[in-house]
């Protein structure tokens, strides 16, 4: 594999891994579901979600009253060849509960920071994520 296709590959996982990620915070299940394996198994602390339908049922339980963003950075992608890579993450999650209407900005308050470590593979010409392990190495 050439340079620019080794490059191309690198810049098309990590956006999976941003867009997967922003629509999680946002609530947006098409959004998760487009850049998620239909058998991908997401390891959490709270557990595993497995395919599209644990993606389902993760966001039909949700809580609404939860207000939370991930800042993901330092993004390394391992391309494995042209259908498959990994990836390592940091990430640090800021969140926040209220029983009331959000009054922006809210009080900073960092859930954790830790890792996160992907799986992709190339499915119909896109990257999705079919793999995905949390780590919180610190926790509030």
């Amino acid at each position: 594999m050439d340079e620019a296709a080794r490059r191309a590959i690198e810049w098309d996982c990590q956006q999976t891994i941003l867009r997967f990620t922003a629509a999680f915070d946002v609530n947006d299940l098409d959004g998760m579901i487009s850049n998620f394996d239909v058998n991908g198994v997401w390891k959490r602390p709270t557990g595993t979600v497995t395919g599209h339908k644990g993606l389902e049922e993760l966001h039909a339980t949700r809580s609404t009253k939860i207000f939370v963003r991930h800042l993901i950075g330092n993004t390394r992608v391992a391309v494995v060849n042209e259908n498959e890579a990994k990836a390592e993450s940091y990430l640090i999650v800021f969140r926040h509960d209220s029983q009331e209407a959000m009054k922006f900005p809210l009080p900073m308050n960092v859930e954790l920071m830790g890792t996160y470590t992907d799986g992709l593979k190339r499915v119909g010409g896109r990257w999705v994520l079919s793999s995905r392990t949390a780590l919180p190495l610190f926790k509030h």
